[in-house]
């Protein structure tokens, strides 16, 4: 059925669990923290399904976000980041529910998220001159923007330790 958000355990290939999002929608993006507790998706609308896997519950946040084209949980799966083609990045705070910031400053629009593995930065890849914009999370301030020569920076992650930085165009 279209909308259902699904997991699979990848040894067996059985299905653990399912559910409908409230209300039904069709997700375009979804992302995991990397602590295993959080699973988010972001449908068309800009509706957030965030939904705590240990406990089952399921929050519906209105991003206000059109057009997404990458979401990310930060690694404690404390942020919720999502790019979108209208030039901007938004951050939202798991726990509370609420929004923390609407991350701007691109001349075209934003293409990926990604958080440092230890959820302190925030990349998001745009295009050429401002390929990849990189953000502290705790101060919101923007630390360096990154040149490249081409457009749409749709792929960007960090190494394992957080010090090296790829994305491609």
């Amino acid at each position: 059925r279209g909308g259902t958000l699904r997991e699979w355990d990848v040894t067996t290939g059985r299905e653990i669990r399912h559910w409908q999002p409230t209300p039904p929608s069709i997700p375009w993006k979804s992302a995991f923290s990397q602590d295993g507790q959080w699973f988010a998706a972001l449908d068309a609308e800009g509706v957030a399904q965030l939904h705590h896997l240990a406990t089952g519950q399921n929050t519906r946040l209105d991003f206000n976000l059109k057009q997404v084209t990458s979401v990310a949980l930060s690694p404690d799966g404390r942020w919720f980041a999502a790019a979108s083609v209208l030039v901007v990045g938004r951050l939202w705070n798991t726990a509370k529910p609420e929004p923390i910031a609407t991350l701007q400053g691109f001349l075209q629009g934003a293409h990926s998220v990604t958080f440092s593995p230890d959820g302190q930065r925030l990349a998001i890849g745009s295009n050429g001159n401002e390929a990849i914009k990189l953000w502290d999370v705790a101060s919101l301030q923007e630390l360096l923007t990154l040149a490249g020569k081409g457009s749409m920076f749709n792929s960007t992650a960090f190494s394992p330790d957080g010090n090296v930085l790829a994305s491609c165009n």
